[in-house]
């Protein structure tokens, strides 16, 4: 008797099996093998990628209408919950069988483009850029990573067949294991894409999106069945009911094609042809916003820096350039220029572009009569290049974003200047220097804020060091800066470039020359000269500085009663002891920077105030 009870209770795990085979022969299916081991583990390494790219491409979509700050700040966050959301789904117990799960995630990734920019711009309405992106990536990401690693947690469990994991202490360790580990591995992915992804083109968050559905609804026909295909017997009946679970089988397989051709022709995957307008001053009556304002689009396209959009304020009358959620600058347009303006285009809409043109103001030690050299490290739409390229002085422009580049010559009057060098500015300056002394440059224009924030890797002490190559020992380097006073990153940036450069003075770009405290952000331009042990000292402007622009006299003109005090740019003013223990910690370099850390709480900042010069219909429409 024991014997015989024995043998009863021993094939409990091949009953299913078996009656999952006789089922399927007894409906014309033929059994087909279980995977191996080696296919489990191929299919988690696949899924877990794909779900790494679909993480990724969330952030790439709210950056039109968040900046790239406010969209990481709970990215790691809003990840972490979806995996841990999939251990209270019951896949180890049945539950979604894995075509439903591959449908699941692909319906919903199909449907993404639309839904991430509807959700986002929705959010955005509550002058919160933080919550607004976080709120808008969880409706989005959160289902996708439940499912997808509750999935991963079958296979890993499938894999696992000598049950090791069972070993660890408490009923939910292994369970957590698994998720605590899935977040790591999207982690680590996700970041090696961010640098090897070639992002811009082709390649944006709806293809990346739609191609990652296309592959997962192929993978549900793939990896997802258990058996294999239907045998076709003799008689009507047989062939009826294989016709049947055919359709059964195929026909969720419509659900992502019908969310992705769905998101196709919404915002922002479709458009009207260019030029088109939005806003209150649009023709369609879904198009009016509460906030008075249209906008017409005349470009745009997806680059490497990210959406680069040229468009027109129709009531203001200016034409801007935007990247992700950024202004890079802009010009007046139509009656709010001078007459014979040369194609139709005014003055700069922000004053800092003009402040930098002082470097032609710096007092010089020599002047050997050789024709002037200037170097541009970001061009935005060009003003300040423009302005050098028109005075006849040689001008190179290194600048990252082709797409910029095109837009400034097309839309905002740049001249060609003598080189352009569409690449890294760190990659640039290392492999251009040091110049010999004929090709060095009488003066640097830096200016690469974006977004709230600014590249870090030409900030640090070894970059500053390694630009000294490139420039005459009498040269002037103007270096722009957006932020508030006394904070981290105005403190790091000025302290890193004075034990670089020795001394450097501070100017900011109100337009009222005398300094108001009540504004918390604005541009600082940064003057140093390399090898000189006094710091620039500047001639007054004249009208030949002007080139008959009211904005260059207004600003050159009171250059000296816009200087910021290096105690009151510090904050030294209202924390002395601040350096007591020297400035070490504020310097930025290579192996210790930590500027995009110090300059997450100004892009939240900034992104407001990018709010209050705009209304949303502009932000929300590319």
């Amino acid at each position: 008797m024991a014997k015989k009870a024995k043998s009863q209770s021993k094939p409990s795990q091949t009953t299913s099996t078996t009656t999952a085979s006789s089922a399927a022969t007894h409906a014309g299916m033929v059994p087909a093998e279980d995977p191996t081991q080696l296919e489990y583990f191929f299919k988690s390494i696949l899924l877990a990628v794909t779900l790494s790219i679909a993480s990724l491409a969330t952030q790439l979509a709210l950056r039109p209408l968040y900046g790239v700050v406010p969209t990481s700040i709970n990215h790691d966050k809003v990840r972490a919950f979806g995996c841990f959301i999939s251990t209270l789904l019951p896949f180890e117990s049945g539950g979604m069988s894995d075509q439903t799960a591959f449908i699941a995630i692909a319906t919903l990734l199909a449907y993404a483009p639309y839904a991430t920019y509807g959700i986002g711009a929705w959010s955005a309405k509550w002058k919160n850029a933080v919550m607004g992106a976080t709120v808008a990536e969880a409706v989005v990401l959160v289902p996708v990573l439940a499912i997808g690693a509750g999935l991963l947690r079958r296979w890993i469990g499938c894999i696992d067949q000598t049950k090791s994991l069972t070993l660890l202490p408490g009923p939910w360790s292994a369970t957590a294991f698994i998720a605590i580990g899935s977040i790591t591995f999207f982690t680590i992915t996700e970041r090696w894409l961010w640098g090897h992804l070639p992002l811009g083109g082709n390649i944006t968050s709806t293809t990346i999106f739609l191609t990652v559905a296309g592959g997962l609804t192929t993978c549900s026909v793939l990896f997802s069945t258990p058996v294999a295909p239907p045998k076709v017997h003799s008689g009507s009946k047989s062939l009826s009911s294989s016709l049947q679970l055919s359709y059964a089988r195929f026909l969720p397989l419509c659900l992502p094609l019908i969310a992705g051709l769905s998101a196709i022709y919404q915002p922002p995957s479709h458009s009207p042809p260019l030029p088109y307008i939005r806003g209150s001053g649009s023709s369609l009556a879904s198009d009016i916003s509460t906030t008075p304002g249209t906008v017409r689009v005349l470009a745009r396209t997806h680059s490497v820096t990210g959406l680069v959009l040229v468009g027109e304020h129709v009531e203001e009358k200016f034409r801007f350039l935007r990247v992700d959620h950024s202004l890079l600058g802009g010009r007046w347009i139509l009656d709010k220029i001078a007459p014979g303006t040369r194609d139709n285009i005014g003055d700069s809409i922000y004053s800092t572009f003009v402040l930098q043109e002082a470097v032609r103001l710096a007092k010089r030690e020599t002047e050997n009569g050789t024709k002037e050299r200037a170097l541009f490290i970001g061009l935005g739409v060009g003003v300040a290049p423009e302005s050098f390229i028109s005075r006849g002085i040689n001008t190179t422009v290194v600048e990252i974003d082709p797409a910029v580049y095109k837009y400034a010559r097309e839309y905002f009057s740049l001249p060609e200047p003598q080189a352009v060098y569409l690449e890294d500015a760190r990659e640039w300056v290392h492999e251009h220097a040091p110049l010999v002394e004929d090709e060095k440059y009488d003066y640097v224009v830096h200016d690469c804020f974006s977004g709230g924030g600014v590249p870090e890797h030409i900030f640090t002490f070894e970059f500053w060091e390694e630009l000294k190559g490139v420039v005459k020992n009498d040269g002037i380097i103007a270096v722009n800066f957006a932020g508030r006073l006394a904070s981290n990153p105005a403190r790091a940036i000025f302290l890193t470039l004075q034990k670089s450069f020795g001394q450097c003075r501070a100017f900011h770009d109100h337009f009222e020359a005398a300094f108001d405290d009540s504004y918390s952000f604005f541009n600082i331009v940064f003057f140093c000269t390399p090898f000189s042990q006094t710091a620039p000292t500047f001639r007054n402007a004249t009208t030949n500085d002007f080139r008959g622009s009211y904005l260059r006299g207004h600003v050159l003109s009171g250059l000296a009663r816009r200087e910021l005090e290096p105690s009151h740019l510090l904050g030294l003013d209202k924390e002395p002891e601040l350096l007591a223990d020297g400035d070490e910690q504020w310097i930025l370099r290579d192996k210790l920077n930590r500027l995009s850390e110090w300059e997450a709480a100004d892009a939240v900042e900034h992104w407001g105030i990018m709010r209050q010069v705009l209304p949303d219909v502009f932000w929300e429409t590319y």
